[in-house]
């Protein structure tokens, strides 16, 4: 059934067939150098590309780089630009600990890695940043940015996600960078769309009806 959503920009939100595909819930990414591994939602890996899922429901915003909320004697403190400051011989604090973000970042978005940036580009777009490279980045380190997708699932009641949220303009902000290096890095599509597909398969009617009662989302009534 997934294969019948399409994201808002009309690509497949999931894939074009669900033959050979995976799914791993709460996937812990340990391929990018971070010390503590983080997880995305959950995973889909298919033969050829791979589709990292993000879940929203009321939240109001994506997360963002945590470095410029550290106190100022912090080693790690960041003032949201992306050049060398605070005795540190790299450009970005989370690289000067190993993390391998900036190895791939230029590659997928419009983010030239090694002039300053002022603001940092990656900071406000840190989740659908580091999303996109759950996806592109394989578990073993191999890196192609035509081999996956990161997708927002999003509740379309939510004015957080329209233009003039704060998530709507994050969410601009990185597309608009990913579209001229990578089109198609990132996706998003409605829970309300997405029930709307689900709702054909009589099989998932307990589904679509757990959604309702639980968070009130409904498929989309074409009538």
């Amino acid at each position: 059934m997934l294969q019948n959503l399409s994201a808002e920009c009309g690509r497949p939100a999931f894939y074009e067939s669900s033959r050979d595909w995976t799914l791993d819930l709460e996937h812990e990414v340990r391929c990018l150098g971070e010390p503590r591994p983080t997880s995305v939602d959950a995973l889909l890996s298919g033969p050829k590309r791979r589709v990292a899922v993000e879940c929203k429901f009321t939240e109001t915003e994506f997360g963002t780089c945590s470095r410029p909320r550290l106190k100022r004697s912090n080693p790690a403190w960041c003032d949201k630009s992306y050049r060398i400051q605070h005795g540190r011989r790299s450009r970005c604090a989370l690289t000067e600990t190993g993390v391998l973000y900036w190895n791939y970042l230029p590659a997928l978005f419009d983010w030239p890695g090694d002039r300053d940036h002022r603001p940092c580009p990656f900071g406000t777009v840190y989740q659908l940043a580091r999303n996109a490279l759950a996806a592109t980045v394989a578990p073993n380190g191999d890196f192609d940015p035509a081999g996956g997708h990161a997708l927002v699932l999003y509740d379309a009641r939510n004015p957080a996600f329209q233009g003039e949220g704060e998530a709507g303009r994050q969410w601009a902000s990185a597309s608009v960078a990913a579209t001229r290096r990578a089109p198609g890095l990132l996706r998003r599509a409605s829970w309300q769309g997405l029930m709307s597909v689900l709702a054909e398969a009589p099989e998932l009617a307990w589904l679509v009806e757990g959604v309702r009662d639980k968070y009130g989302i409904r498929p989309i009534d074409h009538t």
